[in-house]
C-alpha cells in the first residue's frame, strides 16, 4: 500500500464541516497520523465479511468526542437535528461522556464497490466515481465509533435499514442473531443517546 491508500468517505460524519452528529474527531491531524498504522497493521482477512472490518484504536481516544451520552429527562438537553433517516431528537454536545472506546469501521475498496447502499444511492454513486478516479486509494473510512460505556450497537434505524438489504453483512444472520442484535440495541439506547452539535 502507498502512502495515500486511504480516504475519508463522505459517509462518515465524524469531521464535516458545521453540525456534526455522533462521533466528532476532534484533532484531524492526530487522529489521521495514528490511525494510518492502525490500519496497515489490521490484518483485514480476519476482519468482517466483504472487506468491512472494525479496528479497535485505543490510541485514538485523545482525538475525539464520544458520540453518545446517558438520557436525561430534561428537554433542554435535546436538540433536533437531520440526520441520515431524517429530523431526530439527540443529546447537546456537552453532554458528551467520556470515551471509553474508540473504532473505526473501514472498507476495502472492492467492499466499496459491492455494498448495497453505493449502488442505488446519488451519494453513492458518487463515492463510487471517485474511486474510479482513483485507483491507487484501497481503503475508506466509513464510521468512526467513540463510545462510553458500552460498545454501542447499531441503532434502531440503521438495524432496521441493514435487514432490508441496507447491508451485505447483515444476509448472513441467522434469526438467533436477528432477535440478539435487537435485544441488544433497545437495552442499549434506552439508557444513553447519540450527541450532536
Amino acid at each position: 500500500m502507498g502512502e495515500n491508500f486511504l480516504y475519508t468517505s463522505t459517509l462518515c460524519g465524524a469531521m464535516r464541516s458545521g453540525v456534526i452528529i455522533g462521533t466528532k474527531i476532534i484533532d484531524p491531524y492526530k487522529f489521521y497520523e495514528t490511525l494510518l498504522p492502525a490500519i496497515l497493521a489490521h490484518d483485514a482477512i480476519k476482519g468482517r465479511p466483504h472487506g468491512q472490518y472494525e479496528i479497535n484504536c485505543p490510541e485514538l481516544i485523545p482525538f475525539v468526542s464520544a458520540g453518545v451520552g446517558r438520557r436525561t429527562e430534561n428537554e433542554d438537553d435535546y436538540v433536533s437535528r437531520k440526520g441520515r433517516f431524517g429530523v431526530a431528537q439527540y443529546l447537546k454536545r456537552e453532554y458528551a461522556a467520556t470515551v471509553e472506546v474508540c473504532r473505526v469501521i473501514v472498507y476495502t475498496r472492492e467492499a466499496m464497490f459491492a455494498d448495497p447502499d453505493m449502488q442505488r444511492t446519488e451519494q453513492g454513486q458518487r463515492e463510487l466515481a471517485f474511486l474510479i478516479a482513483n485507483p491507487h486509494l484501497t481503503h475508506a473510512l466509513i464510521t468512526v465509533l467513540a463510545d462510553a460505556g458500552p460498545p454501542s450497537p447499531l441503532t434502531p434505524q440503521t438495524l432496521v435499514h441493514n435487514l432490508a438489504g441496507g447491508n451485505n453483512e447483515a444476509l448472513a444472520w441467522t434469526a438467533d442473531v436477528i432477535r440478539a442484535k435487537a435485544a441488544e440495541c433497545e437495552a442499549y439506547w434506552r439508557e444513553w443517546c447519540v450527541v450532536a452539535d
